[in-house]
């Protein structure tokens, strides 16, 4: 039947021209499970704080950020307008990507937008302060 799917003897579904896995080794379920727990708690929590202790980025974006682009974060900062937009993306942000990898919906595409806000909040403050290799920015982005 055309565009139908199958399963195959591994739990692959497979489709003309495609494969699909959806499952892990056993080893690995655990820890992605783990790591996707701790990491929709860090945003979670992350954005409660922010939505209420009354979050602005302004003095972030206007004196901790030391990165390639500076002058980019600074006008950001500055712009009452950009703020309106940065500080509700960032705090009422956080909590629906961290509830979504607590409770493992839309995985994927919240992992994108986490990775994404994530690296610009690293690019912000390039080079880390304690250590180039391995800031805990690296480590979000990664996870």
């Amino acid at each position: 039947m055309e565009g139908s799917s199958a399963v195959s003897s591994q739990g692959e579904e497979t489709q003309p021209g495609r494969r699909f896995s959806r499952t892990f080794d056993a080893p690995v379920a655990p820890f992605v499970l783990v790591v996707r727990l701790v990491m929709g708690w860090i945003f979670i929590w992350a954005g409660f704080d922010k939505v209420l202790g009354g979050f602005t980025a302004e003095g972030f974006l206007l004196h901790a950020t030391s990165g390639p682009l500076p002058g980019w974060f600074n006008d950001l900062g500055a712009d009452a307008t950009a703020l309106s937009v940065i500080d509700p993306l960032v705090a009422y942000g956080q909590v629906p990507m961290g509830l979504c990898l607590f409770f493992g919906a839309f995985t994927r595409l919240v992992l994108l937008f986490a990775a994404v806000m994530t690296f610009l909040f690293y690019i912000a403050q390039f080079p880390p302060e304690h250590d180039l290799f391995v800031d805990y920015y690296i480590v979000y982005i990664v996870a």
